[in-house]
């Protein structure tokens, strides 16, 4: 191709994305899709994006204190920041078998096709095995932090509240 060809080609683009460009903003708006977005930002540049809310609500990964997307948001940071905050005392593996057991659970709770579901979400079997491992470490953690005192509650919820503060999530 010539110079002089490539060079009409590219005109010819650029004038075709300006009509484009002038007859969308003609007609108002110009019909956008978000396709992801974030929703909260840690202190050290991690994100909680549009799709992972998304993710926790269709795999039911998270127990929410609400059905709403900041009660998503809230719940997934706090889980960043206790897994966190376990890598300084990490407690034993589970066994492969106590993460199989969990994951047929998940299955049964949840019913219908999980590799729909999987696929929906946009997470992999092994990546929700490593979710499922990742809860189970945490558990354990919790519960040799934490024990099974009355204030139980009270103890981690002020835990929770001290990481994020540190965190520098609100």
């Amino acid at each position: 191709m010539s110079k002089t060809a490539r060079v009409a080609a590219i005109l010819l683009l650029f004038a075709s994305a300006v009509k484009v460009s002038a007859a969308a903003g003609s007609s108002g708006r110009a019909a956008q899709t978000q396709i992801d977005g974030i929703l909260a930002k840690f202190a050290n540049g991690d994100i909680v994006t549009m799709s992972d809310v998304r993710q926790a609500r269709l795999l039911k990964l998270v127990q929410p204190a609400a059905d709403t997307d900041e009660a998503y948001v809230d719940a997934i940071i706090n889980r960043r920041l206790m897994l966190s905050d376990l890598k300084r005392n990490p407690p034993s593996e589970p066994a492969p078998e106590v993460i199989e057991s969990r994951y047929q659970q998940w299955i049964g709770r949840l019913g219908g096709n999980s590799a729909d579901l999987l696929r929906r979400a946009g997470m992999s079997e092994a990546g929700l095995r490593g979710w499922i491992r990742d809860d189970l470490r945490l558990q354990t953690y919790l519960d040799e932090r934490f024990g099974t005192a009355s204030d139980r509650n009270a103890a981690m919820h002020t835990w929770v509240n001290m990481l994020r503060q540190r965190a520098g999530v609100r």
